[in-house]
């Protein structure tokens, strides 16, 4: 049998040596594919630890805000800003259309602001809005109140899909949305217990005027507390 010539000696050696380094190059991948994982996977618990929670409370806050009419009826709003006939109905559509006709000009403005400040704007306009509903005193202003209510609310869905998909992944983003959106179940399980409690404190300090008497109506606390 002959003898390997130094040529095929060489050849062999080089095929040996191209295999290992790609063996080896295999190994290094999956290790840093490895860590990339690990370190994705700690990243987006830390999402989930500040960013999930900021939503899941915007939205429970506008929920609440939003249903607080029914609490409020309940309480005797109708009777006392004369809610007659359509108009207690007047004033729960109105909201709906500052929602629809603003949500597209809100997109615009959380794009252009970006999510941070706009989110921010936005939850400080309708919380001082729900407050300045507790002052109502005609019918006039409760309208007005409600139409800068989904003025300002419009923008909350829109805005908080925006920033979380700053954040997540497009299929890390349907359990996000989702775990977001029972926030309105929540809302709604304990919106009207809180409303019901809030109307039933007793009237006493700012609340009061000289005579003893509530300068508040009974639904007046629970648009100013939540």
């Amino acid at each position: 049998m002959a003898a390997p010539t130094p040529e095929k000696l060489e050849l062999e050696m080089s095929v040996h040596l191209e295999n290992g380094d790609d063996d080896q190059n295999e190994r290094v991948e999956q290790a840093e594919q490895e860590a990339r994982k690990r370190l994705e996977t700690k990243l987006r618990h830390k999402f989930d630890a500040r960013v999930l929670p900021i939503g899941i409370v915007v939205y429970l806050m506008a929920q609440i805000d939003r249903s607080n009419m029914s609490n409020a009826a309940v309480l005797g709003i109708k009777d006392d800003l004369d809610l007659t006939g359509n108009r207690f109905n007047i004033a729960l559509t109105i909201f709906f259309v500052a929602y629809i006709a603003f949500e597209i000009p809100a997109n615009m403005m959380c794009k252009r602001f970006g999510p941070r400040i706009w989110i921010a704007f936005i939850t400080f306009g309708f919380g001082v809005t729900t407050t300045c509903m507790s002052l109502c005193k005609s019918y006039s202003t409760l309208l007005l109140c409600r139409f800068l209510l989904g003025l300002f609310e419009s923008g909350v869905q829109p805005g908080l899909m925006f920033a979380y998909a700053q954040f997540y992944r497009r299929h890390e983003l349907g359990s996000r949305w989702g775990i977001k959106a029972a926030g309105g179940s929540v809302a709604g399980a304990f919106g009207g217990l809180l409303g019901s409690g809030l109307g039933n404190i007793p009237q006493y300090g700012i609340f009061t005027n000289g005579d003893g008497f509530s300068s508040l109506r009974d639904w007046s606390p629970s648009w100013l507390v939540e």
